[in-house]
């Protein structure tokens, strides 16, 4: 059993839970956030080679690098110990949302994990998800990705200089940092 420190981000669709008073309603709401989110996967995959391409130049911490994911009914986890892969997965699939209409909140937390993926099931077991799901549903008020500061902390201690991170988040009136969905 291999534990390891992760980032790790929740992210619910809002207003799945209205649209199940007419489960015709709500799974045809629910093929096009399944589409969407394919339509991501692929248009992500594209873009990370181009961007490979364009550089031709393949670093350590590059945003490459594996970012797990699980989706199940209106929420996704993303799992990675690569914060850049990360955030740039996170900032890709906010914009993509957006463009489809899917309103959001989401948090990202940092801690120990361990997580075990096969083709039957799927166990996790994290301090990251913990803090991630807490967030959400307490600290993200509006449609948002917010960080919690230990994770904010991993990732500045990381970087290599706050040039890397300028972009990706944004501060809020209420002092909470969120993820740029534009960077």
């Amino acid at each position: 059993m291999e534990i390891n420190y992760k980032f790790c981000a929740f992210v619910d669709i809002l207003g799945f839970k209205n649209k199940m008073s007419n489960f015709d309603d709500a799974l045809n709401y629910y093929k096009q956030y399944f589409s969407a989110y394919e339509s991501f996967d692929k248009s992500h995959d594209k873009l990370l080679e181009s961007v490979r391409e364009t550089l031709e130049v393949s670093t350590g911490d590059s945003i490459e690098e594996k970012v797990e994911s699980v989706v199940f009914s209106d929420s996704i986890i993303l799992i990675s110990s690569n914060w850049k892969a990360f955030l740039f997965r996170l900032s890709n699939i906010s914009s993509l949302f957006m463009s489809y209409g899917f309103v959001f909140r989401g948090g990202i937390g940092f801690g120990k994990h361990y997580s075990e993926f096969d083709s039957n099931k799927t166990y996790i077991v994290s301090e990251g998800l913990v803090q991630a799901v807490e967030i959400e549903s307490n600290f993200s008020v509006y449609p948002r990705i917010v960080i919690s500061q230990l994770a904010l902390e991993e990732v500045l201690k990381s970087a290599k200089s706050l040039y890397d991170v300028n972009n990706m988040f944004i501060q809020s009136e209420d002092n909470m940092w969120f993820i740029n969905p534009f960077f």
